[in-house]
């Protein structure tokens, strides 16, 4: 209960069928859980972001679990170089824990077994205003990180080449090294593409992403997670965040069962982006590189 402890997930395909590649549907489900959730593009921002992870659970204005993920096998299964500080820097930058309880066998307690009516629904605002106030935590964070370690997150989201975009593409994960390497593609083609990389997914950059959306004629979003009957989670998430605007917000999905996402499905993304800045789109929803499904 409140117990501030980072879980790293490695990201699979949950049965069934089961499969040990990346899929974003093991995590992704427990949003409502109470957990702060975070996406990593590559191996180095694993590192940082663990290291990050431990500061924001344990402010006493957040006090929440924390889980980085990375893809299964992209990441997990994968060697690469990385800037890995030492211990004394990480002791310095995260400095000593002061937890709020501890075991203590001179002090026993029982902690979340059983609370009658009369105190659950406090304690449920009280996650609520504490998963608010991580929002706050994690870009004062980030920017002490980068004053330490030279590594900027900027925050929830970063953003590329979106300042005079028509059309942007929310990504997560290690697509996002892909869907940055195509925006440079089309921009030389003069195509005035953008991309948001979200790096949480809870606490939800609804602000942020309304910013952007509101200079822009179309947004799509990229899962690797499907909700069935309803689209991606992320998908939805950016959908609320955007009620009211009038642009239309499209589902990517691809990946899935930890297919690959390459380049010309994510030019294909885009393409469909700059189709509906022009008309309305016949779908919210499209599959992408799926066997039997017409895009």
């Amino acid at each position: 209960l409140r117990l501030p402890i980072v879980m790293p997930v490695v990201n699979r395909t949950l049965a069934a069928p089961i499969g040990i590649w990346c899929e974003h549907n093991d995590s992704m489900p427990q949003r409502d859980a109470g957990w702060i959730q975070m996406s990593c593009e590559d191996n180095q921002e694993v590192l940082d972001m663990i290291i990050m992870a431990y500061k924001i659970g344990e402010r006493k204005d957040v006090l929440l679990p924390v889980m980085p993920c990375l893809d299964a096998f992209i990441l997990s299964h994968t060697v690469e170089p990385i800037d890995a500080p030492s211990s004394d820097e990480v002791a310095e930058f995260l400095q000593k824990y002061d937890p709020v309880a501890i075991l203590d066998p001179d002090n026993p307690m029982a902690i979340g077994t059983f609370s009658p009516p009369e105190y659950i629904q406090e304690l449920r605002y009280q996650t609520h205003v504490a998963m608010e106030n991580a929002k706050r935590a994690i870009k004062e964070v980030t920017k002490d990180f980068a004053r330490k370690f030279g590594r900027d997150y900027y925050g929830l989201i970063e953003e590329y080449r979106c300042d005079d975009a028509d059309v942007v593409l929310a990504t997560v994960g290690t697509v996002t090294g892909t869907a940055r390497e195509v925006v440079d593609e089309l921009r030389e083609k003069g195509k005035k593409v953008g991309l948001i990389k979200l790096r949480f997914y809870r606490p939800f950059p609804a602000e942020e992403i309304k910013k952007i959306a509101e200079n822009v004629s179309a947004i799509g979003v990229y899962d690797r997670a499907i909700s069935y009957g309803v689209g991606g989670p992320l998908f939805i998430e950016t959908r609320n965040a955007l009620y009211g605007l009038d642009l239309p917000v499209l589902n990517f999905l691809a990946g899935l069962g930890g297919r690959d996402v390459v380049k010309g499905d994510i030019e294909k993304m885009y393409e469909i982006l700059l189709k509906a800045k022009e008309e309305k789109p016949e779908k919210e929803i499209y599959w992408i590189g799926t066997r039997g499904v017409s895009i």
